[in-house]
């Protein structure tokens, strides 16, 4: 699994063949998972409602990397499965890239 994370400035056209969460009413921000975005999740991996909602109870006046960590880092956006996280921030130039996989397990077993 990937969660990979995109606050553009101005946003791009959004791709109808991404796999991108549909673009919300706070259209500020992109979710990407290993879902199409015009699919519902299925319901043994649904990370991407839950990061949406987590991101408009953020809001774009209170985003900052470790905001955004912070979401990437809290089931079940952050899961087992999860293999690695991106960062990117387009208008601050950001862009960052973490192995995960195995932090959870450790995480688990401590």
């Amino acid at each position: 699994g990937q969660n990979i994370w995109s606050l553009p400035s101005p946003p791009p056209p959004f791709n109808a063949g991404s796999a991108s969460a549909a673009p919300t009413s706070q259209s500020w921000f992109r979710v990407e998972t290993n879902y199409d975005h015009d699919s519902p999740p299925p319901a043994t991996d649904d990370r991407r409602d839950p990061a949406v909602r987590a991101m408009e109870a953020i809001g774009r006046d209170n985003i900052s990397l470790a905001a955004l960590w912070e979401v990437l880092s809290s089931p079940p956006v952050f899961n087992k499965h999860t293999i690695h996280t991106d960062l990117l921030v387009s208008a601050w130039g950001e862009y960052r890239s973490y192995k995960r996989h195995v932090i959870l397990d450790q995480q688990q077993n401590a």
